[in-house]
């Protein structure tokens, strides 16, 4: 189911209680069925999976960054990790730019696990950055994204007219 709407979204939030198997199911599930080809071409898409608060400090920005660097991707890690907060718009054009010299059917897929980290740990401010980053992020053709939430902080994603855009038709509940 998934790998069904990865054919026709470019985003998707895995919403379960907590314990429920929500990474798993994506990192044990939907993964591995994506780099065996599950859509044609995405066993050479590039994943990258981090928690909002990976680095600790309440910034999602620099968890990104950070794992962006271990990413076979060609992007200035410095500058984004500068400026994303800032231009949220960026990381579309960074991985448009990044993903230029790869076959067309390359696409980022970023997975986000425990996206609730984003209301316990991130200063209000800092969040809707992110989540405005996000929604930028998505008008690319070139990049996916799915999180998972424990449900009890589904309250907290629609609180915010961008997120519960986001996740209004694209929630796979657990």
């Amino acid at each position: 189911e998934l790998v069904a709407h990865f054919k026709k979204q470019s985003f998707l939030a895995v919403i379960g209680a907590s314990g429920s198997g929500k990474s798993s199911l994506v990192g044990a599930g939907l993964l591995p069925r994506l780099l065996n080809n599950a859509i044609p071409g995405s066993q050479d898409w590039v994943i990258l999976r981090f928690t909002p608060d990976e680095l600790g400090g309440g910034n999602p920005f620099a968890a990104l960054a950070a794992i962006l660097r271990e990413a076979p991707l060609k992007v200035d890690v410095q500058y984004l990790a500068d400026h994303l907060r800032a231009h949220p718009a960026n990381l579309a054009m960074l991985c448009e730019d990044a993903l230029s010299e790869y076959p067309e059917w390359v696409k980022v897929l970023f997975f986000i696990d425990q996206f609730e980290e984003l209301f316990t740990r991130v200063k209000d401010e800092t969040k809707e950055a992110f989540v405005a980053m996000l929604d930028q992020v998505l008008k690319s053709e070139k990049v996916r994204v799915v999180l998972t939430l424990r449900a009890d902080f589904y309250i907290r994603c629609v609180e915010s007219p961008a997120m519960a855009t986001l996740i209004k038709d694209n929630t796979y509940p657990l």
